[in-house]
């Protein structure tokens, strides 16, 4: 979700400024998101973990990009489109490779 908002305490716009000088582009949005996520009374997220989420959304994403592919094709109804049962076992075994590591992560963070 994408939100716009003004922010008029200059107190906060200053710390705002020199944060993101600091840790460069997104360091506000991160700073607000962690707020927020912290007056909900959930921890924020670690930055060895946020990168680790990273990596696994891209991998996950790309599993997802494959099984959209697979599904195409087996809407095509033609033999030759059908992925074989290798390439289908490959993919979940690949998708398997990342549910321990998640769920970890998601322990971690308190889910």
């Amino acid at each position: 979700m994408h939100v716009n908002f003004r922010i008029k305490d200059k107190r906060l716009i200053e710390y705002l400024e020199r944060l993101e000088e600091k840790e460069g582009r997104g360091a506000k949005s991160r700073f607000i998101n962690e707020a927020l996520l912290s007056h909900l009374g959930r921890p924020p997220i670690p930055d060895d973990m946020r990168q680790d989420l990273k990596t696994l959304l891209r991998q996950i994403t790309g599993i997802a990009t494959n099984i959209n592919q697979i599904a195409y094709r087996s809407n095509l109804r033609t033999a030759t489109a059908l992925p074989t049962i290798e390439q289908l076992l490959a993919v979940r075994d690949t998708l398997k490779t990342h549910e321990k590591p998640l769920r970890s992560m998601l322990k971690k963070w308190g889910k």
